[in-house]
């Protein structure tokens, strides 16, 4: 989004967004239960490619009763590529997971409504997932004699290879209080509290420095499937790294300089309850 930002493309059935430091991406397509399609995958892919300075976290949402039921079915299907041996339309469904997955900034799902296939994928893939009591999460796929391939890595990160084996079997529907109890959600709260539940995942992500979330992330990216001794290479890799930058000795020297325990000045603290999200902006 050069100079910025752009508005989400007519028709594309996205909205974008910019929220203070945040960016919001809002699947706009309730009539299809913002089922998503090339279209819409290119517009998101375009705005968190190339986010503007300073942007703290991206936000997924969605519009109207549904937070996401995946992928649209008609789009892809493909017609007359039976015999293709990778459909166009699901190595772009792939990338689109991996990019979202790789962002430097922090991703959070904000889950209101009924949930599906691909739509959890989005959440499993997000950082951080908050989902009102209205929620409701399905792994759909097999009903139409499908398999949730793509989603399987970061649906099983999440949750767990053996439920996510069964889930993926029964497609059984569940609630919101199961999916934190699995650990694909975060936090459950009444759908009134939504807003706020997000603001206050929000405001703990400013209080640390942006280059320290994106270490975090790209670590826990790297060691992921190593065993502890695997990973100790790595482990010391990145935090003599973190140790030699810039943003963590000043950070640092301001922590020994308040004394312990205490936050240093200018430290963000998280939001009182009933504190607003923030005044949504249109991106121009």
């Amino acid at each position: 989004m050069p100079g910025g930002g752009r508005t989400g493309l007519s028709g594309s059935g996205i909205r974008l967004e910019r929220r203070d430091d945040v960016l919001w991406v809002t699947l706009d397509r309730p009539e299809r239960r913002n089922a998503f399609d090339e279209g819409m995958i290119r517009v998101i892919e375009g705005a968190v490619e190339d986010l503007p300075p300073g942007t703290r976290a991206v936000v997924l949402a969605g519009a109207g009763t549904a937070f996401c039921s995946g992928a649209n079915l008609a789009w892809m299907a493909g017609a007359g590529r039976e015999t293709a041996p990778v459909r166009p339309e699901v190595a772009a469904i792939s990338r689109f997971y991996a990019t979202l997955d790789a962002l430097p900034v922090p991703v959070v799902a904000r889950v209101h409504g009924p949930t599906a296939g691909g739509g959890v994928g989005l959440t499993a893939v997000a950082d951080i997932a908050v989902a009102a009591e209205t929620a409701t999460f399905r792994l759909s796929e097999v009903r139409v004699g499908l398999a949730p391939a793509m989603i399987a890595p970061y649906v099983v990160r999440r949750i767990g290879s053996g439920r996510a084996r069964e889930w993926a079997l029964t497609a059984e529907r569940i609630d919101a209080a199961t999916a934190c109890s699995w650990g694909l959600v975060s936090q459950v709260v009444p759908a009134e509290r939504l807003d706020e539940a997000v603001a206050t995942k929000l405001e703990l992500l400013r209080a640390s420095p942006p280059e320290a979330l994106a270490a975090v992330k790209a670590f826990f990216r790297e060691i992921e499937g190593f065993s502890p001794r695997e990973a100790a290479d790595v482990a010391l890799e990145s935090i003599t790294s973190r140790l030699s930058s810039p943003e963590a000795r000043e950070r640092i020297r301001a922590f020994l300089g308040s004394g312990s325990g205490r936050p240093s000045r200018g430290e963000v603290r998280p939001p009182r309850p009933g504190a607003r999200v923030g005044s949504p902006k249109s991106v121009r």
